[in-house]
């Protein structure tokens, strides 16, 4: 701020000149900014069901390749296929989480989508890859 004036928050704004009132507005914008992205808890990384599928290893059956530019003949036929994949891939999955409740538990929804969170997904793949205890001893 310019020179040794204290400008508190009940001062008038009349009483400013141009350059004491951009530095309290910068000032203060940063203080309140900072305290904001302080106090903000990372939010939870999301995923779609298409990157749980990718994760949990159903993929698509083949690639329908590059898409073309938009508009044109190719890129009509292009979309049917890269449809037809993207539903193969959603019923195949589907019948994973038919299969397996407690990976179905974990789905969040937003709307008609869903939703995982990344952390509960991996948890969950770790917990996959433990071997079954043995019940030989």
């Amino acid at each position: 701020m310019s020179g040794t004036k204290v400008i508190s928050r009940d001062t008038r704004v009349i009483d400013l000149t141009l350059g004491e009132l951009l530095d309290v507005l910068t000032t203060r914008l940063t203080e309140t900014l900072t305290a904001r992205s302080e106090s903000r808890e990372q939010p939870e990384a999301l995923l779609d069901t298409w990157q749980v599928a990718s994760l949990l290893g159903v993929t698509p059956k083949h690639d329908p390749g590059s898409e073309p530019p938009k508009g044109t003949p190719e890129w009509r036929t292009w979309r049917v296929k890269h449809q037809a994949v993207r539903d193969d891939v959603a019923h195949r999955f589907q019948q994973l989480l038919s299969r397996r409740p407690e990976l179905a538990k974990l789905a969040r929804y937003d709307g008609r989508r869903r939703y995982f969170v990344r952390a509960d997904v991996v948890r969950y793949l770790d917990e996959l890859g433990k071997p079954a205890r043995s019940r030989h001893r």
